[in-house]
């Protein structure tokens, strides 16, 4: 789907310029998270792809009042179960470190 990459960088561009704009009540990180760790298949995209969504998702882990609307949720289960799935499979080394710098950055997040 040509669409996935310019939409990783427009969600980023998007987190970065307007994430105090988000209202946690509405649970906008939820849906976002979900559709990155749910909605995508990473592993069937090329590797540009790949690095794009784990990248995308240590910029969306980054900032505290997501994490905190995930912690409310209880999502943090579903967030690594996403970032392990994403992961199954990965044989690029770049993509790897990324995503296995991002599980270890989940699991201290959400335990």
């Amino acid at each position: 789907l040509p669409s996935i990459l310019p939409s990783l960088y427009a969600l980023s561009n998007l987190l970065e310029f307007y994430v105090t704009d988000f209202d946690p009540k509405y649970y906008d990180f939820i849906d976002i998270a979900d559709a990155i760790f749910q909605g995508i298949h990473v592993q069937s995209h090329a590797q540009n792809i790949r690095q794009k969504v784990f990248s995308f998702s240590q910029e969306l882990l980054h900032y505290e009042s997501v994490v905190n609307a995930l912690i409310e949720k209880n999502y943090g289960k579903i967030v690594l179960n996403g970032l392990i799935n994403a992961l199954d499979g990965e044989k690029d080394p770049r993509c790897l470190l990324s995503a296995l710098l991002l599980i270890f950055q989940s699991v201290q997040l959400f335990s």
